[in-house]
């Protein structure tokens, strides 16, 4: 029997001496385990050397075929399990690549009986198993880090191993025992790039960091990524697809999007489009997500599926999927979920769906277009006479939108503003569901006392309008067709939400609009505002006052600007306190204008004279000017041009006099 040690390892040691005992120490060799036979201690210093020490060896019968060997001889080759190499000579198995000499070797060693100590054997077997085309050369540079050099010629085939590779890799779920994840990242790099080695590997070691973030984020393996193995898609109930962005080629599809789609469990994907396959088209779709997706969010989108004659939402994002960035898309069919809520709401949804309202109101820029856009679209489904939205303004309630239908009896748009309280009864079936009906209202006013507001009332729906913790009010839809009441309430409980928020988009609009037209440092209108000021000022004859600070320069060089903006806001409060009708504006950076009813110059003359007697009790020294014009003007601005005119030539006036007390005080 030949027996062959791959490592003559003990036998190199100077300190072997020591080493030795405490290596059998440390397996339970001791005295007393010698002392027990040799059998026993044959048997376990045999099953050592095979499963634990880590020493390549193995051995052969008299045919050099393989009768056995070490854990590490095996692990060190690829193999599983020795029963792959047993009766199998070198040969057959081709990993050596001198198997002659070999051979050779272990004949001598049989036949003479004498070890053979520093045979040098070349294996072929690493390049049996590589993944990586033998014309490569690969080189360890870290713990987990590989150079693979190569001729661009081999581009293509290294793209495909390295594919291959990721897929094993990621494919590894346990390692000595332990349950683990692991993934292979890439860079690429070509000589032409760099001058030397060393600029290549920084150049590669800087490009594996941005793949890295591309695919996870600069945070891969903190808390804040969550990873799913793919075989929870392969059983969930939503269409799963992932697609090149590339190419739009499809990669994967689970069971619910190929049971969808009428497409067996084995059918190949190869050649398959997205877009054909999805969507029925020969090409792209146009309004494709691709450009506009990342690792970091998703995008929502209701499509109209013509290969499935259904509405679909869809949920897009890219993914990392064997190596590359994917294209992930879940799919519900908002059919087949209607259909199911139908089944016990008995929603039906006629003319006009849920969306098609959202769509109207949502597509608006303006928010209040979108409301009365969706308003319609609501009555017209439900063939109401009206529908009216009530807005709460702390105690009291106002109507603020009204839609009515061509045939119905007008009701007025001046309904004045009236306590919460008048409607409690309401508001207590709020408490109890956000959306009610009231099927005939004039029992339910003989039976609750309830008081209505409007007149020629049979059946009302009521739908709370809130967002979060904000309530806005609600909508009331007026004498809705009989048949449509029990329809209308799960359509309502849709649709209140999106009310809600356009109301919410309006406030914010308005907040913004009126934050744009106020200059934040006196709180007076600026320009823009003046503007729309104008438009509000009822028709007559106006004054206009163009005042301008004096010696605001001289305060900010000698105070600061902090004491010139404090005179700025002095200036500013005079005008607002002279101003019954506040229409005071900040022009500029010391300039600013007044305007007020007047019903000649005389009065104005009188009033600009005030102006003067005020400023200087306020000790802020200014220049006035004033003009006249009847609301509304043809020309604004030529009117303003000559209020500033005359405000000029008195601030001329002053700087002379201002001259001549320097000259005189000199």
């Amino acid at each position: 029997m030949l027996i062959c040690l791959c490592r003559d390892f003990m036998s190199r040691q100077p300190d072997r001496q020591t080493i030795i005992p405490q290596m059998l120490d440390s397996y339970g060799l001791s005295k007393e385990f010698f002392a027990a036979g040799s059998d026993t201690m044959t048997a376990s210093i045999w099953r050592i050397l095979l499963d634990n020490l880590g020493i390549e060896f193995f051995w052969k019968d008299r045919q050099h075929r393989f009768r056995g060997a070490s854990k590490a001889f095996l692990k060190g080759r690829g193999v599983k399990d020795v029963a792959e190499i047993l009766g199998k000579t070198d040969a057959e198995l081709g990993w050596l690549l001198h198997t002659t000499h070999a051979q050779e070797t272990e004949e001598k060693v049989m036949q003479t009986g004498e070890p053979q100590l520093d045979v040098q054997e070349y294996l072929s077997i690493g390049h049996r198993i590589q993944e990586i085309p033998t014309a490569c050369s690969v080189a360890r540079v870290g713990s987990c880090r590989f150079l693979v050099l190569a001729k661009a010629a081999q581009d293509v085939r290294l793209q495909q191993a390295i594919l291959n590779l990721t897929q094993k890799i990621h494919a590894i779920e346990k390692v000595d025992g332990n349950d683990c994840t692991l993934f292979l990242h890439h860079a690429q790099a070509h000589g032409s790039e760099v001058r030397s080695i060393d600029s290549l590997l920084q150049l590669l070691v800087k490009r594996l960091h941005r793949a890295e973030e591309k695919l996870y984020g600069v945070t891969l393996y903190s808390n804040d990524n969550l990873i799913f193995p793919r075989e929870l898609f392969d059983k969930i109930e939503f269409g799963v697809s992932i697609t090149d962005p590339e190419t739009h080629d499809v990669l994967y599809l689970n069971k619910a999007q190929r049971d969808e789609l009428g497409m067996l469990p084995d059918t190949p994907l190869t050649g398959k489009k997205c877009y054909s396959l999805m969507a029925g088209n020969n090409a792209p779709c146009e309004d494709c997500y691709l450009d506009k997706l990342d690792h970091t969010s998703c995008i929502t989108d209701i499509f109209h599926s013509q290969v499935l004659n259904a509405d679909r939402l869809l949920c897009h994002t890219l993914v990392p999927w064997n190596g590359k960035s994917r294209h992930f898309c879940m799919s519900i069919n908002l059919d087949r979920y209607l259909q199911r809520h139908a089944a016990h709401e008995k929603v039906l949804y006629q003319e006009l769906s849920v969306n098609d309202i959202i769509r109207a109101g949502m597509y608006e820029l303006d928010a209040e277009n979108g409301i009365r856009k969706m308003m319609h679209r609501l009555g017209s489904l439900l063939d109401a006479d009206h529908v009216l939205i009530a807005e709460e303004d702390e105690t009291l309630l106002r109507f603020s939108y009204f839609w009515e239908a061509r045939t119905a009896q007008p009701i007025s748009r001046t309904i004045k503003p009236f306590p919460r309280e008048d409607i409690r009864l309401i508001y207590e079936q709020f408490a109890k569901a956000p959306v009610f009906t009231i099927d005939d209202v004039e029992q339910f006013c003989h039976e609750s006392g309830y008081a209505p507001r409007l007149p020629n009332l049979q059946r009302l729906i009521f739908a709370r309008l809130r967002l979060d913790d904000h309530i806005y009010g609600y909508i009331e839809v007026v004498n809705p067709a009989p048949e449509q009441m029990e329809k209308a309430v799960p359509l309502l409980r849709a649709l209140a939400r999106f009310f809600s928020i356009l109301l919410r988009n309006r406030n914010l609009m308005q907040r913004i609009d009126r934050l744009s037209k106020v200059a934040p440092l006196t709180g007076v209108m600026n320009r823009r505002g003046l503007l729309d000021s104008l438009k509000d000022l009822p028709s007559g004859m106006y004054a206009f006052f163009f005042g301008d600070l004096n010696g605001l320069k001289e305060t900010n060089d000698k105070l600061g600007h902090d004491a010139g903006d404090r005179l700025i806001q002095s200036a500013a409060s005079v005008f607002v306190h002279s101003c019954p009708t506040n229409a005071v504006f900040r022009m500029g950076g010391d300039e600013f204008l007044m305007i007020q009813a007047v019903q000649d110059e005389q009065e104005a003359s009188a009033i600009n004279d005030r102006l003067h007697d005020r400023f200087r009790t306020a000790g802020i020294s200014i220049s006035l000017g004033f003009s006249m014009a009847a609301l509304p003007a043809i020309n604004i601005d030529a009117v303003l041009a000559e209020a500033d005119c005359h405000m000029y030539k008195e601030k001329v006036e002053h700087h002379k006099t201002r001259h001549q007390h320097q000259a005189t005080d000199a």
